[in-house]
């Protein structure tokens, strides 16, 4: 209504100045449509239309901009395809087309410069997958050799292939070269002079035809072992396991090589190093007694029974000046006469052994400060023994305890220190006392057996055919209290110096009190740089354990390996040198290229011919424009064009009645 009573009055004004008076139609024209603009313009209505918008797909475009392309001669090749993506006008009208260049990280695409010496192409695939919204996946032309040095790998990460199709252009040299390599060896740090111990070891190869490959193990210079084997492109891993002589008592270093393949490149892992310390295998032990007693002829007879063990009797008072010769020392039913005895093993830090019962003088005994005390009685007691299920500090020999008779001592209780481990528990009449029948300091090379008639045990034992594991049990006494000297039960393994982008590994392998392999332990690696401290857990591989920390940064760190369970830790130290996994490994990945491609929908592309590929994806009905409608509206007055139409007839209207001479 507002509107037909403004053109009315802009047509009664201009009728009443153009055409009541005088007969100027056109000025009359001019002025009605100024009226009606200046009008409607005062009432200011609003305009509500639509608005056709037509949004293309996205296209990602993502470059390798690391050091491996300019290595491999392709920095030119990439640069001239992102040249030609950039400009192809079809690629434009069917796509949105943006470029984004990776290495390390993942960034806009200004200009390429392949100097980045890390790629992370899972971290540049998954950052496109989050940021697609759609419920469409987004083609994606990666340009790449394929080569990832960090991250995950981007075949096996949580990559959500819905999101993405990939379409890689490959670059750089196809052919798969061949390698061998050392990925893992096993053995024990300590052996036995004349024994032999094992060598372990894991080989691997990539491979394109069967090739026969020769592993030499040597010491100083010298080839003392040498093994032949056979892998293919069908069995490309091998467990070997060699055996080398301890002929020489010692630490004895070796070096492990893998014969070169034809033109293979990478000849790095084709060696290793370990160590062994060789131990006499001879134990010399002093048996101390100022009694006659059938155990004494037993325990000799057992242990002799050894080829490595030789048993001294002597009494106390002709006690040698000097142990050195002996590894351990049996005390049999200490006395009052043993207290020069005691003095001597205390100051030269003897292992010994301790066997109580009918002629131990306990009163003497407790005053010399051992890891256990007995408060006994004036009567004696048979203890019969029950094996301790959760002894660990070696392993107890299947000898039938229950079987066997009891051992004679004073009745009391045993009082034990902290740290004590108890292999046998006693019995009286049948009831556990879950009192100490043989028993270890943990912390020290001691033990004791609380009871005589010990020689009762070997006859029985022998009547039940299981004298050999009496004697065995006797001999792993010994040869746990032989053994806990200063021996290294934590050893590591580690590099002075790694280089950056190549794996940083570091083994530990931890050794019970019988210097065997302890598995069952949750040790941790705690490294310190100037400005930083990690902490991981160590995983376990085979009879040791091992870290990889491979994302480490140039630097030097200090680190230490320990576990709280077994009371062990070493310190080590080592440089991680500036140096990038690009400039030695410039072999296209073109199988695992490949599979992305398959896995993500996409299609592996041919450079040099781009564009037909290219018609492949923009023919794709995967990939199609959205075409939508915007309702808008606004008000007339934002209209200035308008302004420019009532200033024109404004103008217009001046310059005719100017010609005419009305002004």
């Amino acid at each position: 209504m507002y509107y037909v009573i403004a053109i009315l009055t802009a047509f009664v004004l201009s009728a009443f100045q153009y055409l009541y008076k005088r007969k100027a139609l056109f000025l009359f024209i001019l002025r009605f449509l100024a009226y009606a603009i200046i009008f409607i313009l005062l009432l200011n209505p609003k305009i509500i239309y639509k608005k056709k918008k037509i949004t293309k797909p996205d296209l990602i475009i993502l470059a390798d901009n690391t050091l491996s392309i300019a290595k491999a001669n392709q920095a030119d090749t990439v640069a001239h395809y992102i040249k030609i993506l950039r400009d192809y006008p079809d690629l434009k009208n069917k796509f949105n087309p943006q470029f984004y260049k990776f290495g390390e990280i993942t960034q806009k695409l200004d200009s390429l410069q392949f100097n980045e010496t890390k790629t992370d192409l899972a971290q540049a695939l998954q950052k496109i997958a989050f940021f697609n919204q759609s419920d469409k996946p987004v083609p994606v032309i990666l340009l790449s050799d394929g080569q990832a040095n960090l991250g995950q790998d981007y075949n096996r990460t949580s990559l959500d292939t819905s999101k993405i199709d990939v379409f890689p252009i490959i670059f750089g040299d196809t052919i798969q070269p061949q390698d061998i390599r050392i990925d893992l060896v096993n053995v024990n740090p300590f052996a036995f002079k004349g024994n032999k111990f094992p060598v372990e070891v894991f080989i691997s190869a990539d491979l394109k035809h069967s090739i026969k490959a020769q592993l030499n193990i040597l010491e100083n210079k010298k080839i003392i072992a040498q093994t032949h084997f056979i892998l293919s492109p069908t069995k490309r891993t091998k467990k070997l396991t060699v055996y080398l002589p301890a002929d020489k008592v010692g630490e004895h270093f070796y070096r492990m090589v893998l014969s070169k393949l034809p033109n293979e490149s990478n000849i790095f892992n084709n060696t290793a190093y370990f160590r062994v310390n060789v131990l006499s295998n001879q134990h010399n032990i002093l048996l101390v007694s100022d009694i006659i007693h059938p155990d004494l002829g037993s325990l000799k007879r057992s242990l002799a029974s050894q080829k490595n063990i030789k048993i001294d009797i002597v009494t106390p008072d002709k006690l040698p000046k000097n142990l050195e010769h002996y590894e351990s020392v049996i005390l049999y039913q200490p006395s009052s006469n043993f207290a020069k005895v005691f003095d001597i093993i205390k100051k030269q830090q003897k292992s010994w052994l301790i066997i109580t019962g009918t002629h131990t003088d306990w009163t003497f005994l407790n005053r010399q400060t051992l890891f256990f005390k007995k408060q006994p009685a004036h009567s004696y007691e048979n203890y019969f023994a029950r094996k301790n299920s959760q002894f660990s500090l070696f392993e107890l020999p299947d000898l039938k305890v229950d079987n066997l008779p009891p051992l004679k001592d004073y009745y009391g209780r045993v009082q034990l220190n902290k740290g004590t481990d108890v292999a046998y528990f006693s019995q009286i009449n049948g009831i556990d006392s879950r009192q100490a029948l043989i028993a270890f300091n943990s912390q020290e090379p001691q033990a004791v057996i609380l009871g005589e008639n010990i020689w009762q045990w070997g006859i029985e034992a022998g009547v039940q055919q299981q004298r050999s594991y009496f004697n065995k049990l006797l001999y792993k006494i010994f040869q746990y209290l032989s053994l806990q000297k200063d021996y290294d039960r934590l050893k590591i393994s580690y590099h002075n110096t790694y280089t950056q982008g190549r794996p940083i590994k570091i083994f530990a392998q931890f050794l019970n009190k019988n210097l065997s392999p302890d598995t069952s332990l949750n040790p941790v690696i705690i490294l310190k740089s100037d400005i930083h401290q990690y902490k991981f857990p160590m995983v376990l591989s085979g009879e040791q354990y091992v870290v990889d920390i491979s994302t480490l940064q140039p630097g030097t760190y200090n680190f230490t390996v320990l576990d709280k369970g077994a009371n062990l830790k070493k310190t080590g130290r080592f440089t991680v040198l500036p140096y990038s996994l690009e400039d030695i490994n410039i072999q296209t990945n073109l199988s695992k290229l490949s599979q992305l491609a398959m896995q993500t929908g996409g299609a592996v592309l041919n450079g040099l011919t781009l564009k037909k590929d290219l018609y492949k994806i923009m023919d794709s009905h995967k990939y199609k424009a959205i075409l939508s409608y915007q309702t808008k509206e606004g008000h007339l007055i934002e209209y200035k064009i308008l302004l420019f139409i009532l200033v024109f007839l404004l103008a217009s209207e001046w310059l005719i009645k100017k010609l005419k001479g009305d002004l």
